[in-house]
């Protein structure tokens, strides 16, 4: 997926035009099932008339730029976000940088001047509930008014509703702070992860006996603290572990929360490269241990605990 940064609608002008242009629109934080319909139906349609896939996303969010006193915490990173939307085969991926003076463009102006004059968009898909413009003053319906006489054709979806509720971005908010992996994954469409570049830690896993890769991910909400069976994944490798988020109270407690995973039978060196975790399922809270062989026994039935999961799974009847 090619991904093109706009700063400013002096920037996107110089932009290359792509061939019959299909774009969703949105700002997707998390890649629920709803947001993988709707750059789906985008991706079917683009392939259907030859033309070009894309996503056009907004960072940061709206409302952390127009409400900041607004805690709204995101589900993933931008580069988390990313990733997810080229995992579903979008061709090409513009993230517009959403500040105040954009937001001071019209529903109109928005449509000509980004739409129209400098991607040359053939078909937009969007949310029923999609807002827009100047004051959110443009919706689905006025977008696909203002569109037709730029000859852009605007596709409307509808919510994607699971279990009677309206799977949204807000809604796994709080399913992923309550710690509910199940109903979240059942939702999202994917499991629940967190997305990073693995850095130097203090070395103590290593020292353990279960070296780990920490990760800086930027992701502001994560499950609750504690111990998780998790798939990690490494390029096109998917590889079983153990993950620990928390503030680490056995040594010198954080501040901060991290992430740690111990990937088991691993011996690469994987620093400054990305990986994915994924939370399958909670083993434990996480606690202080006094004495260092405790915990060393505790880890150790931990890795256990998971290795029997991921055996159950691969041998059901077992």
């Amino acid at each position: 997926m090619k991904t093109i940064f706009i700063k400013s609608s002096k920037q996107i002008k110089n932009i290359k035009r792509f061939k019959n242009l299909v774009v969703a629109i949105g700002i997707f934080d998390g890649i629920h099932r709803g947001h993988q319909r709707l750059i789906k139906s985008a991706i079917s349609r683009a392939r259907k008339i030859r033309g070009t896939s894309a996503v056009l996303t907004f960072f940061p969010h709206p409302v952390q730029v127009l409400n900041k006193r607004f805690d709204l915490s995101l589900l993933v990173s931008l580069p988390h976000r990313l990733r997810l939307i080229e995992d579903l085969g979008v061709d090409v991926c513009f993230v517009v940088s959403f500040t105040k003076k954009f937001s001071y463009l019209t529903a109109e102006d928005f449509t000509k001047e980004y739409l129209f004059n400098s991607l040359n968009v053939k078909e937009v898909f969007i949310g029923k509930n999609f807002h827009f413009g100047r004051n959110c003053g443009g919706n689905s319906e006025i977008l696909k008014l203002i569109a037709r006489q730029y000859k852009i054709n605007v596709h409307i979806l509808s919510s994607v509703c699971y279990k009677k509720n309206v799977i949204s971005s807000s809604l796994l908010r709080t399913l992923i702070k309550k710690g509910d992996l199940s109903l979240s994954r059942e939702y999202l469409g994917h499991p629940v992860s967190a997305f990073g570049r693995v850095v130097h830690g203090d070395g103590r896993g290593r020292l353990l006996g279960v070296p780990t890769a920490n990760i800086n991910s930027e992701q502001e909400i994560l499950p609750p603290t504690g111990v998780y069976i998790t798939e990690v994944r490494w390029g096109n490798k998917i590889l079983h572990g153990v993950a620990n988020i928390g503030y680490r109270p056995s040594f010198k407690k954080e501040k901060k929360r991290s992430v740690e995973a111990h990937i088991f039978n691993f011996q690469e060196n994987i620093y400054g490269e990305n990986i994915e975790i994924r939370f399958l399922k909670k083993i434990r809270d996480e606690r202080k241990f006094v004495h260092e062989d405790h915990l060393r026994n505790q880890i150790a039935l931990d890795k256990k605990e998971a290795q029997e999961y991921f055996l159950k799974r691969r041998n059901p009847s077992k």
